[in-house]
C-alpha cells in the first residue's frame, strides 16, 4: 500500500518502502532581488539516495502561499536542471531594480 508522508525524520524512521516523501527543497530569499547574490545553487540529491518508492517535491514554488499581491521591484525566473545525478537551480534576475517601473522590460 502506497502513501504520501512528510519528509521529517520521524516519518522516515517508519521506513515505509512504498511511501513517497514530500519535501520542500526550494531555496527562498527574503526579497526577489536577493536571487542575484546566488545565481546557481544545489537543489536535490539523486533519487537513488532518497528513501521510499518515490518522492514528491515543490520544484519551482514553495509550500508557502501568500494571497497578497503586490508589485515587485525585481523579477526573477528559476530554472531547474540536472547535472550528473543531482538537481540544481539557476536564477535569472532583472538588473533594473530601483523602482517598480516597466515589469515587461525587466522580464525581457
Amino acid at each position: 500500500m502506497s502513501c504520501l508522508l512528510p519528509g521529517g525524520a520521524r516519518f522516515r524512521r517508519l521506513q515505509r518502502p512504498s511511501a513517497a516523501y514530500l519535501e520542500d527543497h526550494t531555496p527562498t530569499r527574503e526579497r526577489t532581488e536577493d536571487y542575484r547574490l546566488v545565481q546557481r545553487e544545489f537543489y536535490q540529491y539523486p533519487k537513488t539516495t532518497l528513501p521510499g518508492a518515490g518522492f514528491a517535491d515543490y520544484p519551482l514554488s514553495t509550500r508557502h502561499y501568500d494571497e497578497r499581491g503586490y508589485p515587485q521591484r525585481a523579477l526573477s525566473l528559476h530554472l531547474l536542471f540536472k547535472s550528473g545525478q543531482q538537481l540544481w537551480m539557476q536564477h535569472f534576475t532583472s538588473v533594473n531594480n530601483a523602482d517598480f517601473h516597466d515589469p515587461q522590460g525587466k522580464f525581457f
